[in-house]
């Protein structure tokens, strides 16, 4: 069974300034690349592709969470308690800083990304992404051969966000499809064999107010 993420948020805080934050959509993928595997929890809004929540293991192996505005440059960084009952995972979150997000847009521009139809079939497209140093597109940076289904919003600007490292921020790089990936397989940029797969898909009603 799913299990359903609900999440309380703790915030300390001097000022009377908010910066709401409105999540639709929660997703959940496993990659898996060499002998390791990683788990991304990412909360998306299908209708504003500037910021998203996402949860994950820090280094001393606790679980911490990063909110990305990439319209603001920031990220509003926070500790998480997790605590599960019933089938239900809880999270607590406390803030702890905000940090600059540095994003060279420039170099993002100069990208060349080619989308391959491969083949469809009732709600199933497979597609290629190729990612090319500029539009001379010799050989590809990386590429990924992936497996798309039909959804009622265009969920793959949440899959760059998880999975398309070190190109998450580039929204140049959107398939404005309504899809969502469910699998793909390819070569990262620094030529390792990798594998993404959707293990959870929720819609979700959820607002996180932040102050500073």
């Amino acid at each position: 069974m799913m299990r359903i993420f609900l999440l309380f948020i703790v915030f300390t805080s001097s000022t009377i300034y908010a910066q709401k934050y409105e999540f639709d959509y929660l997703t959940k993928y496993l990659t898996k690349f060499k002998d390791s595997k990683r788990e991304s929890l990412h909360y998306s809004n299908s209708e504003n592709d500037n910021y998203f929540l996402r949860i994950s293991l820090g280094n001393s192996s606790q679980l911490i969470a990063q909110l990305f505005d990439s319209e603001k440059s920031k990220i509003h960084n926070f500790s998480v308690i997790e605590t599960e009952f019933q089938n239900e995972i809880n999270f607590k979150f406390k803030y702890e800083n905000s940090t600059a997000l540095n994003i060279n847009k420039r170099d993002g521009n100069k990208l060349e990304f080619v989308f391959e139809n491969l083949s469809e079939k009732d709600s199933i497209k497979n597609v290629k992404l190729s990612i090319y140093k500029n539009i001379k597109r010799k050989k590809p940076l990386m590429y990924l051969n992936m497996e798309l289904k039909k959804n009622t919003y265009n969920l793959f600007p949440v899959f760059r966000k998880s999975c398309i490292h070190p190109y998450e921020f580039i929204q140049k790089l959107n398939n404005y499809e309504n899809f969502v990936v469910v699998k793909a397989i390819g070569e990262s940029l620094t030529g390792l064999k990798i594998e993404h797969n959707l293990i959870e898909v929720q819609k979700i009603d959820f607002e996180l107010n932040i102050t500073e």
